[in-house]
């Protein structure tokens, strides 16, 4: 801005001079008229950079505003200058390493809550199971009912710390897995058996090929990623609906889902796609990759609240597995939660039952 008004300056300084010099064969009317007319030009040209300068510097502090208002600011937002407009981007910056630094804290008491409420939680579960075997005595039929309650209220609290601590360890590369070759197919039907909500009037839906799906994954947290799923699709759904889980193995990817594979997956023998379908409000673009970072959430009324540690366990999980996890629009309304994994051999009779997937379609 300062170059531009110099030059401005000193081509109108140049313009007086040389029209007060009498041996010009114009006259001095008429160069002082064309001196006028070269400094407003010249002015205006100034006028017009200065603005187009200024324009783009607000340009990048409001798009830093809605990445910090939208929780993905990245990289601090660099702007030279000593004037407003740069002191403002310092202060945005300050703002984003604060932002930064509670939500570290956050995630750090959660995870040490996670271990400290692992014990406690142990204990619930082991007193009520002692309570419904009877061990103290008979129990009434409302007994038993109320018992169940709290059985189910505890075995969710400890998913949820589990899940948490998982979470933490998977992230700090301290988790081993324990990986076993599986029928999924088996799997899936005992995770709908044990995450199925009495809550809620859903119907969960298996639809799974004939010949099993063998692949080698950690039972035990793939069973929690799949129940996470599934406890997310009954929350959104509307009442007397049907939540699909289904299953399908692919010789090879499409080139729809080559985008969404993991650089470590490699070239396996195949993949098996895993997909939860809901009817529910669905996950405005925005949101879909946000909703798989930690502690974050869907914005709106609509979504049912809970404290964001479901999906990003899904995602960490299912990476550890060489695996990816995404979520897209289900064309008849609401979300599809996918998760795909490299397979292990096939039986030479797997096939995969016709299901409409948009990842999966070629």
């Amino acid at each position: 801005m300062r170059i531009t008004t110099q030059i401005a300056v000193g081509y109108g300084v140049f313009a007086a001079v040389m029209a007060s010099l009498p041996w010009l064969p114009f006259s001095r009317p008429l160069l002082s008229a064309v001196a006028l007319v070269t400094g407003l030009l010249l002015g205006l040209l100034a006028t017009l950079l200065v603005r187009s300068t200024l324009t783009e510097r607000v340009r990048l502090v409001r798009n830093a505003t809605r990445e910090l208002l939208e929780e993905n600011q990245s990289t601090p937002l660099v702007i030279g200058g000593t004037d407003e407009v740069a002191g403002l981007a310092d202060d945005l910056n300050a703002l984003g390493r604060k932002w930064n630094e509670a939500r570290s804290a956050k995630e750090r008491f959660f995870s040490h809550a996670a271990h400290e409420l692992k014990a406690p939680v142990a204990g619930m579960q082991e007193s009520v199971q002692m309570l419904m075997d009877r061990v103290h005595g008979p129990l009434t039929s409302t007994q038993k009912r109320l018992l169940d309650i709290h059985r189910r209220a505890c075995k969710r609290l400890a998913i949820l710390v589990d899940s948490i601590s998982d979470l933490h360890r998977l992230e700090a590369g301290t988790l081993t897995l324990d990986l076993n070759k599986e029928d999924l197919g088996a799997l899936m039907h005992a995770s709908v058996a044990e995450y199925r909500s009495r809550d809620r009037p859903v119907e969960i839906r298996v639809e799974l090929p004939e010949s099993p799906l063998i692949v080698e994954f950690d039972r035990l947290r793939i069973s929690r990623a799949i129940g996470h799923l599934l406890v997310n699709a009954t929350k959104c759904a509307p009442a007397n609906s049907v939540v699909r889980l289904a299953a399908v193995f692919l010789p090879s990817a499409s080139p729809a889902l080559q985008r969404r594979l993991s650089p470590g997956m490699g070239k396996p023998g195949g993949f098996v796609l895993v997909s939860v379908t809901d009817r529910g409000p669905g996950v405005p673009d925005p949101d879909k990759e946000r909703i798989f970072e930690n502690f974050r959430q869907g914005k709106g009324d609509k979504y049912q609240k809970g404290i964001g540690v479901g999906l990003p366990f899904c995602r960490a999980v299912v990476a550890a597995h060489h695996g990816s996890v995404w979520v897209e629009d289900n064309p008849g309304g609401g979300s599809i939660f996918s998760f795909i994994l490299p397979a292990g051999e096939q039986p030479a009779t797997a096939q995969a039952l016709p299901i409409s997937h948009p990842a999966a379609a070629s």
